[in-house]
């Protein structure tokens, strides 16, 4: 019997697979967004804790009473525009990211420059949320900041447990 060597696929390059990487980032992030603008509402508390979840304050975000959250979310959008429009503007940054990736011959410089963009952007907004996220504290009676360090230790216990259970 006569064996028919088989083909082997050639391995995928480096920087083919960092860009499917980015690829799909950029397309989990999109779904977030639609589904976080198709799950929340316009009340400026929701909005405030979707704002401090996106930009990675978690539990701490969820950790402020509602005044807090709609201060929060007011003292955010005064700083760095509404969120329907910096969700937007970030989609529209990920479409020009996805333009990128498609085009042939593929524009390295270009691709690099568009994710610099969004990280540059995402920093600045993370740096407007920490500020503001230091203002409310600092700004907290003795009683206040012991309650908000409470809900902060509820919500590390409900993260957790939902970690647990993974």
């Amino acid at each position: 019997m006569t064996e028919t060597p088989t083909k082997q696929k050639p391995a995928m390059s480096r920087w083919l697979r960092v860009l499917l990487f980015v690829s799909l980032a950029a397309n989990l992030l999109i779904v977030g967004l639609v589904a976080g603008v198709a799950m929340r509402d316009d009340h400026p508390a929701r909005r405030a804790t979707t704002e401090l979840n996106d930009l990675g304050f978690g539990p701490f975000g969820r950790a402020f009473g509602e005044k807090d959250r709609r201060e929060i979310g007011r003292a955010i959008e005064g700083r760095s525009g509404d969120i329907r429009d910096n969700g937007r503007a970030i989609r529209q940054s990920l479409e020009n990211l996805l333009a990128a990736l498609r085009q042939t011959p593929f524009d390295a410089d270009e691709f690099r420059a568009l994710v610099s963009g969004q990280q540059t952007n995402l920093e600045a907004r993370q740096t407007i949320g920490r500020d503001i996220v230091y203002d409310r504290i600092e700004g907290m009676t003795d009683a206040e900041r012991q309650t908000f360090a409470e809900r902060l230790e509820r919500q590390l216990r409900k993260r957790d447990r939902i970690l647990k259970k993974r």
